[in-house]
């Protein structure tokens, strides 16, 4: 009797991270929630801009603060009909819990790696290649803590990387975990991530073993971290991803959630209906030459 609550609790927590995780693009959903689904992000959701209060998507935005590197195009990937500068962003929806964190959204193909543990530590390897190359680009000194250290939560090794720097005259620091026991594969990759070859995926659905990722400065705005964390992300390999959950702001409101794709930020919005005709009949056309897949994923979130 003792042990069947402790029993309970881990089949919830193992059920957690087993949710089916899909391979298909789905041109119904925003192209931020295809990307958040296929890593395991199951309970993630898109939210409707005709329901948004206010002035339809201008409504999920504070246009008032400046707007850094998140402009048009090369930034929240939303089409505002004119290129006016985004400064984020005052979020209007709660989200589901499981989108309460950040998180690393990713795939190691399978020729990087023999075994589902080499998959873990290759992971954390590239994810500190690309903080180390994009501090280095900002002229940012750095001091690494502890690099891909293994650890254990709750009996399950994982490994840990933190790195601290000073921004601003502001104590800040990035680090991140990918646990061992959440690897999975090596199998097909979603169709629309990479080249859709064989990979070890990593389940970012499980209430603690989750690939986690923080970034952030004590007593900051967090959209300057958030700017960062963009940089970053341009400097990760086509097949890693960067989940960023809402943060509050000081002056009131949180950012949207996001996924950063390689220097993007892609929106949880539902795309408009003219978007989906155009995801299934137009083709991809990928730097890496994979152009055999069988639809475009179009910016999301267009103002219709």
């Amino acid at each position: 009797m003792i042990r069947t609550p402790a029993l309970a609790l881990a089949v919830t927590l193992f059920l957690g991270g087993c949710a089916t995780q899909p391979r298909v693009y789905d041109p119904s959903d925003s192209r931020a929630l295809n990307v958040a689904k296929a890593a395991g992000l199951s309970k993630a959701e898109d939210y409707p801009a005709d329901k948004i209060p206010g002035a339809g998507i201008s409504g999920l935005l504070d246009v008032t603060t400046s707007a850094l590197s998140f402009e048009s195009a090369n930034g929240l990937d939303l089409a505002m009909g004119d290129a006016v500068g985004l400064g984020l962003l005052s979020f209007v929806f709660s989200p589901p819990a499981q989108m309460d964190r950040n998180a690393l959204l990713a795939w190691i193909p399978e020729e990087q790696a023999k075994d589902r543990d080499e998959a873990a530590l290759v992971l954390s390897k590239l994810v500190l290649d690309a903080i180390e190359t994009t501090l280095n680009a900002e002229g940012i000194a750095y001091h690494i803590e502890k690099a891909h250290q293994e650890r254990l939560a709750l009996f399950y090794p994982f490994l840990e990387t933190r790195l601290d720097f000073d921004l601003d005259g502001k104590n800040c620091g990035v680090s991140y975990q990918v646990y061992k026991t959440q690897t999975v594969g090596p199998k097909p990759t979603p169709t629309f991530i990479g080249n859709g070859g064989s990979a070890y995926g990593f389940l970012a659905g499980h209430e603690i073993q989750y690939p986690s990722f923080d970034v952030g400065c004590l007593g900051a705005d967090p959209i300057h971290s958030i700017e960062l964390a963009r940089k970053i992300s341009h400097a990760l390999p086509e097949t890693v991803f960067l989940y960023i959950s809402p943060k509050r702001r000081p002056e009131g409101g949180r950012t949207p959630p996001m996924v950063l794709d390689h220097g993007n930020a892609l929106m949880f919005i539902e795309p408009a209906a003219n978007d989906r005709a155009d995801s299934r009949a137009a083709p991809v056309n990928r730097s890496n030459g994979a152009g055999s897949q069988e639809q475009s994923h179009p910016r999301q979130g267009a103002a219709s």
